[in-house]
């Protein structure tokens, strides 16, 4: 596959790309609430002491099937949360600590595999990120630090061969980044200086020759 250095960098940048654990249509409220879907199904649910921002929300799926369930202490969520697929298998959960994520968070693919790590301190990235492939297999590793990239990345074929490798400096590519054939060999290569391309890539072909 021949990769422009523009689609390259697109795709580094990519790799690194998660999404927040997130309860942004409910919070924590100091009575019971109840809203329903058009049709008037249940949608969210907040189980409350009266007077008392302390208990759990649950939000459902217009199924009836849960979606998210987390707790609320002091008016915040505290705790663990978990969210669900619709055929019921859970999805994604995480800690909260004073309305932030604390800890990690771990998605899953919809069959029951382990899909990605990250860690939270405060609510923000922090250490080391893993996703995998639905074989099992490891898909990338990554360091964040402060809530930016650090270090060398890695990330890999299905089969377990790697297929690119970089370093980032303060969430931004920095130095040698390399792509790879899933028979090993190079396929694409260049230096990155604070984010951008320094100087021109090198492509090679699946038998290592340089392609002009």
């Amino acid at each position: 596959m021949d990769i422009k250095a523009g689609e390259l960098i697109r795709w580094l940048l990519g790799v690194a790309v998660i999404s927040a654990l997130t309860l942004s249509s409910i919070g924590c409220t100091s009575a019971p609430i109840k809203t329903y879907y058009k049709s008037g199904q249940l949608q969210t649910e907040m189980v409350s002491k009266s007077g008392e921002r302390n208990g759990t929300i649950k939000n459902y799926y217009e199924s009836g099937q849960l979606q998210t369930e987390a707790v609320c202490e002091n008016g915040k969520l505290n705790g663990v949360i978990k969210i669900y697929f619709e055929n019921g298998a859970l999805k994604k959960e995480g800690v909260f600590k004073n309305n932030k994520l604390e800890g990690p968070v771990k998605d899953f693919f919809e069959r029951g595999q382990l899909k990605k790590v990250s860690v939270y301190k405060n609510g923000v990235l922090e250490g080391p990120f893993k996703a995998y492939h639905e074989n099992g297999k490891l898909a990338e590793t990554e360091v964040y630090k402060n809530g930016k990239l650090e270090g060398l990345f890695k990330f890999y074929y299905e089969s377990g061969k790697l297929k690119g490798e970089g370093v980032y400096k303060d969430g931004k590519l920095e130095g040698l980044s390399k792509l790879y054939y899933e028979n090993g060999q190079l396929q694409t290569e260049g230096i990155f200086k604070n984010g951008e391309i320094e100087g021109q890539f090198k492509k090679y072909d699946e038998n290592g020759s340089l392609k002009q």
